[in-house]
């Protein structure tokens, strides 16, 4: 009897360890997803990219959903599908280099006008700093 009780035991801090493996990964998929969300809106504040901020919402509430689940359950059975999250995450950062590039490419047109503009500045002088 005693062996029985230990092997539950066993059983039910190894479903609570994997449970809670299993929240360290979608909570650290969640933290980059936000992360890159952040970053985007930071340069196009009124956002952009519609399609992938809305999969990148909807993963978020399926990871906290999850989430919410194991912590009520740590031996609940969910199904976290890498791959979508993966997809998203990927999205998200090819959204966050094209905005990076236009940001930049914005920056050089301004300095190049703004300096065209002004009356000290001349061509030899943008072609020194660049």
């Amino acid at each position: 009897m005693k062996q029985y009780g230990d092997a539950m035991d066993k059983t039910s801090t190894l479903t609570r360890k994997y449970g809670d493996r299993q929240i360290n990964v979608l909570d650290k998929t969640k933290r980059r997803i936000r992360t890159l969300q952040d970053a985007i809106l930071k340069f196009k504040p009124l956002g952009s990219n519609v399609v992938e901020m809305k999969e990148a919402n909807l993963a978020i509430a399926r990871i906290r959903r999850d989430i919410k689940q194991l912590e009520n359950d740590p031996g609940a059975k969910i199904r976290i599908d890498i791959d979508r999250y993966a997809k998203v995450i990927s999205d998200l950062e090819n959204v966050a280099r094209k905005t990076d590039e236009l940001n930049r490419k914005e920056a050089r047109v301004k300095f190049y006008t703004d300096g065209r503009t002004s009356s000290n500045a001349s061509w030899t002088t943008f072609a020194a700093v660049t």
